[in-house]
């Protein structure tokens, strides 16, 4: 059967908020005792091409992974692109969610990224009754789907754009005329400057950056459904399980409230966390969700407990950018385009990550004195709730370029040899201008920095970037292929 997905092929990336890594820790930091992400079966629901996953296998070679899509050309992309890369661990197949067989056993994280809000009823009951069937004691699952009250405002874009491209039969030029629609919304939004115009303006953005495919899949598709994030808990709850946090715990953070408005979330999260959540929903406008779930069963730690944090490593590309007018240094996070003053403590602490990005640092090395171990762990949690660090429950380990014979990861060295674009080492993507993107096809290995410099004098400043980026091999891992 021919889908949507098949006539125009979906954006294909990793998605950071996804990473087993990035589940694991929010579970830690909760109480509870997940699978070790360097080992644990993964599942991943509607992986289309699975870029996803396949990023996640070549960096955890003993972990084993699962994708299964309805669109029979992006799981045979997929397929290829295993294969291209030698990958043992990850397979994708092309299976209908209804028909997953109840066989395949159990998994320690189950990934269903844009597939809730826009499948029928029937299928989101089928997903939430899989997460059940094949969630280990300890799994993490991750849920993502666009949230009331905040998405109703596609709905608009949506109806509007319904209107102006009808008749249209063409996928993609479909697509564009709905995009037409939403430019013509934000160019006449200009005339009133408010609420709204800053809406519409952000919405149209956000479609520019991400393009046709996006749009015509997530804002046009045949199913488009927002939903309080009560609704999504309740039905959760009929299945067995529970809201653990959000994948992403700075989107747990309302930085961008008032203080009354704090108060009153922090009087519902004493009384019910899911209170909590739904009035922080209704507060923010918010229009997307990105949700964990565990087992009812597990009883969890709130609030928090800052002892989980002593296990991990944390990571950081956030550079010093200026002094706030009491005299705090202030950071900004590349990455996440957060902002923050921070006090003299956090700063030694950013400035020490920042030396060893993009490999993470333990803690012990963060924190050596046993005395601190407490009050360093709160600072790192502060951290790490405004978005300046990433905690990692395994190491982040990436090349620093010093190598003789350096080493691009071969998915990257595949992917620039088609694309300007490519995947790291550190889940997330960049663009090469010309000159590094022929550097990256040459980096497997094979050729010392000398017969390097023959070609790219700047090859060190080339090679700073990289490394910058998560593109390089750790030496321990460098194959040539």
């Amino acid at each position: 059967m021919m889908t949507s997905y098949d006539e125009l092929p979906y954006i294909d990336r990793p998605f950071r908020q996804t990473h087993p890594d990035r589940l694991a820790s929010m579970g830690l930091l909760l109480g509870m005792t997940p699978a070790d992400p360097a080992t644990a079966r993964v599942l991943d629901v509607g992986c289309g091409a699975a870029l996803n996953i396949i990023a996640m296998a070549a960096t955890l070679p003993k972990a084993r992974f699962l994708g299964f899509d309805l669109a029979k050309s992006a799981v045979e992309q997929a397929q290829a692109r295993i294969s291209q890369l030698g990958l043992s661990n990850v397979r994708v197949e092309h299976v209908d969610l209804m028909e997953f067989p109840g066989e395949a056993g159990e998994f320690d994280y189950i990934i269903a990224h844009g597939f809730y809000s826009w499948v029928p009823q029937s299928v989101r009951e089928a997903l939430l009754a899989l997460m059940n069937r094949h969630a280990g004691p300890n799994a993490i699952c991750y849920l993502s789907f666009n949230a009331r009250p905040g998405a109703t405002l596609r709905e608009v874009w949506r109806g509007a754009a319904a209107y102006h491209a009808g008749g249209i039969e063409d996928t993609v030029e479909k697509a564009r005329a709905s995009v037409r629609m939403l430019e013509m919304m934000a160019e006449a939004s200009a005339a009133n400057p408010g609420a709204w115009q800053e809406i519409v303006t952000d919405m149209a953005d956000r479609v520019r950056d991400n393009g046709v495919r996006w749009v015509a899949h997530d804002d046009f598709g045949s199913v488009f459904e927002p939903f309080h994030f009560h609704e999504v808990a309740e039905a959760a709850a009929r299945h067995g399980m529970q809201y653990l946090s959000d994948a992403c715990y700075f989107d747990s953070q309302p930085y961008e409230l008032g203080d009354a408005a704090r108060g009153i979330l922090q009087s519902l999260a004493d009384r019910d966390i899911l209170l909590r959540e739904q009035y922080f929903d209704f507060l923010e406008l918010r229009p997307f969700r990105q949700i964990l779930l565990c087992r009812s069963c597990i009883a969890l730690r709130r609030p928090i407990d800052c002892a989980g944090l002593q296990h991990m490593s944390f990571s950081s590309p956030s550079d010093e950018t200026g002094v706030a007018a009491g005299g705090r240094a202030i950071f900004s996070n590349p990455l996440t385009g957060v902002r923050s003053e921070v006090r003299e403590g956090s700063r030694t602490i950013l400035r020490q990550l920042r030396a060893a990005w993009p490999c993470s640092v333990p803690f012990d090395q963060i924190i050596p004195d046993e005395r601190e171990r407490d009050a360093g762990a709160r600072t790192l949690e502060r951290l790490w709730a405004c978005a300046l660090i990433e905690a990692h429950a395994v190491p982040q380990r990436c090349g620093r370029g010093a190598d003789d014979r350096p080493v691009v990861w071969q998915l990257a060295r595949i992917e620039a040899a088609t694309d300007e674009t490519v995947t790291t080492r550190i889940h997330s993507q960049c663009a090469l201008d010309a000159g590094t993107r022929e550097l990256v096809r040459l980096l497997d290995g094979s050729r010392s920095r000398d017969q390097l410099v023959a070609a790219f004098p700047d090859l060190q400043r080339r090679m700073d970037w990289l490394a910058r980026m998560g593109l390089l091999e750790p030496t321990d891992q460098q194959t040539g292929d």
